[in-house]
């Protein structure tokens, strides 16, 4: 059982370039991806039971997801025992959130490619982050009155951000997120370029890597600056020279340099303003107020360090602006300590893929989601990727994409652990 890459592909179009369903009052927005996810999932439930075999094949991911969502709803019955306030609904939408993100990567490593498929998928992907950017620059320039008519359904809550500063948000919710997805953009780019052997397709990565650079500066997010930074430079100076060899990883190197030198030429000079007030985080406004948060988050973890307080969505503040804070302020080292199990597990689980080198694509998707990775947990210090109901999905559609490979070979009763 599982799904085809036609269906794998429609899951990343639908995430990466339809708005949510927005919903009035406390309740979460309705991502249309986890509709179609749970239908995908009930089809496999019906084919299993009509064919009399197994579902899905399951990696060890799996038991951390499951883990960390048995710690939720031990901070959740701790909570009410407590009598600290009642639980709301939405708190008990954050019990169900590890287990639909369980679905969603079971779902990717389950899909059935072949060699040829996962270069089809690797390219559409690419075509998809490609629009992405493209609406990104569309609402910079205000193209076809696009930000009076359009943006709003993506971003209803940062038209003034992007009304007078022209931070773009792309099709996500903030300029944050959007930054992060187009830092998962250009490392894909990069790997697709690195572990292909035809000269079009590495000028193609070069030119696409620029573009979504671009797109990344234009959001003025200094947090998906820096990871940008890390994620790129990971896959140049430490994952990729291990695989492709020292003298090819030199060539990367100073085609990225180029390609940097050129985005900064061609886009103008005060979009880096704004980077520059991180020379003096003691005078930022923005950085003074996120340690404030970090501060009166983590004296209220330190009453019940050990389960934490719950998501505790009426009493308390979700917008910590660091999410190894809010983890541990809601779920205590019980719900930390899984949760580094988990982003260990999913790290662990490309990382192996990569060491294998099944097939070009499999390989690049491997590099760059391994150093997107590391990338991504220096990006949740000032922000967020498990809580994010848009990047969080489509990270684990990659990793299950790229686990799939492995299962290609694998046993047919389940992924090695």
């Amino acid at each position: 059982m599982g799904i085809s890459a036609n269906q794998l592909c429609a899951l990343l179009l639908i995430w990466m370039l339809l708005p949510p369903l927005r919903v009035p009052g406390p309740m979460p927005d309705i991502h249309l991806g986890f509709v179609a996810v749970l239908l995908l999932v009930a089809d496999n439930i019906g084919r299993a039971l009509i064919a009399g075999r197994g579902i899905l094949r399951h990696d060890a991911s799996i038991r951390w997801f499951v883990g960390f969502s048995v710690c939720v709803a031990l901070s959740l019955l701790i909570s009410a025992t407590r009598q600290q306030g009642s639980i709301a609904l939405r708190d008990l939408t954050e019990l169900a959130r590890p287990l639909l993100y369980a679905l969603v990567f079971l779902l990717a490593a389950n899909t059935k490619l072949r060699t040829l498929d996962m270069d089809r998928v690797y390219r559409v992907l690419l075509i998809a982050f490609l629009v992405s950017a493209l609406f990104g620059f569309a609402q910079y320039f205000d193209l076809a009155g696009i930000n009076g008519v359009v943006s709003p359904y993506y971003a209803p809550t940062q038209m003034d951000g992007l009304l007078l500063h022209q931070r773009i948000t792309g099709t996500t919710g903030n300029p944050n997120e959007f930054g992060a997805l187009m830092v998962l953009a250009s490392a894909l780019a990069l790997g697709w370029g690195f572990f292909s052997n035809r000269l079009i397709r590495k000028i193609s990565s070069l030119i696409l890597v620029g573009v979504f650079t671009s797109a990344m500066i234009l959001t003025l997010s200094r947090s998906a600056l820096i990871v940008w930074a890390i994620a790129i430079g990971l896959a140049l100076f430490a994952i990729y020279p291990r695989i492709g060899g020292s003298v090819r990883a030199i060539h990367g190197i100073l085609f990225v340099a180029i390609v940097a030198v050129v985005v900064m030429a061609l886009l103008p000079a005060g979009i880096f303003d704004r980077a520059a007030g991180m020379a003096n985080l003691a005078m930022d406004s923005s950085w003074q107020a996120r340690l404030g948060k970090w501060r009166e988050a983590l004296v209220a973890w330190q009453r019940f360090p050990i389960l934490g307080w719950g998501p505790a969505e009426t009493t308390m503040l979700s917008t910590v602006d660091n999410e190894w804070i809010l983890v541990l302020r809601r779920y205590g080292l019980l719900g930390m300590s899984v949760f580094l199990c988990l982003c260990l597990s999913l790290y662990s689980a490309v990382a192996r893929v990569g060491r294998r080198r099944k097939g070009r694509a499999a390989t690049a998707l491997s590099v760059s989601l391994q150093a997107v990775l590391v990338g991504y947990a220096v990006y949740m210090i000032p922000a967020s990727v498990y809580h994010s109901l848009q990047l969080m999905p489509i990270l684990l559609l990659l990793v299950g994409l790229c686990l799939s490979q492995w299962g290609q070979a694998g046993r047919c009763a389940g992924m090695p652990s």
